[in-house]
């Protein structure tokens, strides 16, 4: 008995009569055995009340066993970092997500610029995905930074499915030029960011050509023989069995239709050009904010409203909202997270996670108001959304070394007279006149204030 996930690379002599002639093969599960198998791996996992394991394997076809084990075990340290009892339904779905396309990249730091591109290019999916016939329903869009991927549209199938249709296939295609077709029409400028949908949209294109025999101009006939002999060490790939005139029709089809999907794509996002611009403020404007202030206001006639102050986490601009009773917000979603401090590389400075040991940069201009109390080891709190850095707080009080002073008077204890005293970090503070160059002095990070001399 022997088991392998790659047949197609065996040796045919081990599968003659009489060795491995007998072949048994298990497939990926379907919706009934992915249920059963959640069942299996949830068993000793706290799992909340309103989870319902069938609605989580519908978000995960073609997740094998050990896809799906892992799914949990994330699920499971999601919760634990939270230091939560249960597994929320949210744990799941980050779960899911992390998965699918991996984990959060906290790390990677973009521009407004960069993340409105994003926006309307995850959008210019969801849109043509939604608005054709044949496409998967469109779960889920999202900017936030995960593996390779800046942000990712999931679409999930309604049941499950053991054979695509041509029009099916057709609306993939628009639907992986959505992206593309969106930076078009907007920035008439398109970035890589849509090499990735270009590769798979190919890919498709030329497998309806030369294997599913959907081209009306070359017909059903399958075009290039797959080897057979990978086990000899030869690469696997496709032997040209078909003339080179072929060759160029299959060039001509597979570019005709990706050609035609950007056109689909580009109608539909035209016509939806209003909606496509509501998508992206709700992906770029649903931002962490803290209440500065708020007011609760009760007119003569009319609904009450609550009238707000909000401070923008990530902007750091101040803003005013009205929120009508009732209306609820949702909380944001961020996360503080323990680092050090540990050196300057180039304009970035360098910090690590105190439990993970994952290594940050951070440019210098998000560090500007701090910096001068950084020059090693300092233990700061970082505050995350989404995988950006909204936030880092430098600890409260300091022990830094006096690099220049005017020399302090010998026996003068007078602490309320005070003299400008440079640090070893560069700042500059106000020190009393007894302190001299040299020595190390507890500083209030808070207002730059001197506490008094280092006990270390």
């Amino acid at each position: 008995m022997a088991a392998t996930n790659r047949p197609d690379v065996l040796d045919p002599a081990l599968l003659r009569p009489g060795r491995f002639d007998r072949q048994v093969i298990v497939d990926r599960p379907d919706l009934n055995g992915r249920t059963e198998i959640l069942k299996v791996h949830a068993k000793d996992k706290p799992l909340a009340k309103n989870i319902n394991l069938k609605t989580v394997a519908k978000q995960t076809p073609g997740f094998t066993g050990a896809d799906l084990a892992n799914l949990l075990n994330e699920a499971a340290l999601l919760t634990a970092r939270k230091n939560k009892k249960t597994i929320s339904i949210q744990d799941i779905e980050n779960s899911i997500d992390r998965v699918l396309a991996g984990p959060e990249k906290k790390s990677r730091l973009m521009s407004d610029q960069e993340k409105l591109i994003i926006a309307y290019h995850e959008t210019g999916h969801a849109l043509v995905g939604w608005a054709l016939p044949n496409a998967d329903p469109i779960h889920k869009v999202t900017i936030i930074p995960r593996g390779r991927a800046l942000g990712y549209t999931q679409a999930l199938p309604e049941g499950e499915k053991y054979l695509t249709s041509k029009a099916e296939l057709k609306d993939r295609l628009a639907m992986l030029m959505g992206g593309r077709v969106a930076e078009e029409i907007i920035f008439a400028d398109p970035t890589t960011g849509a090499s990735n949908d270009i590769e798979k949209a190919t890919e498709i294109a030329r497998k309806m050509v030369m294997e599913f025999g959907m081209s009306e101009k070359l017909g059903p006939m399958l075009y290039g023989k797959g080897s057979n002999e990978v086990f000899l060490g030869r690469d696997y790939g496709r032997q040209q069995d078909y003339s080179d005139e072929v060759a160029s029709s299959i060039d001509d089809e597979v570019k005709s239709l990706l050609s035609d999907a950007h056109i689909i794509a580009g109608k539909i996002l035209k016509k939806f050009k209003k909606q496509m611009e509501i998508m992206v403020k709700v992906l770029i404007e649903k931002e962490p904010c803290s209440i500065l202030s708020y007011e609760f206001h009760k007119p003569g006639k009319g609904q009450a409203v609550m009238r707000t102050k909000l401070y923008n986490l990530r902007t750091q601009k101040v803003w005013e909202r009205t929120f009508k009773s009732g209306e609820s917000v949702e909380a944001a979603d961020v996360v503080e997270r323990d680092f050090q401090f540990l050196y300057i590389e180039g304009q970035n400075y360098v910090f690590m996670d105190q439990d993970s040991y994952e290594q940050i940069e951070i440019s210098s201009e998000k560090l500007e108001d701090i910096k001068g109390w950084l020059d090693g080891e300092e233990e700061c709190k970082i505050l995350f959304w989404n995988g950006e850095v909204l936030n880092v707080e430098p600890p409260t009080f300091v022990i830094k070394t006096i690099a220049q002073t005017e020399p302090g008077l010998k026996g003068d204890t007078v602490s309320n007279t005070l003299k400008p005293a440079t640090l070893s970090s560069g700042i500059e503070i106000q020190v009393p006149i007894f302190i001299n160059e040299g020595e190390q002095i507890k500083v209030d990070t808070r207002d730059g204030s001197y506490v008094g001399r280092s006990k270390q």
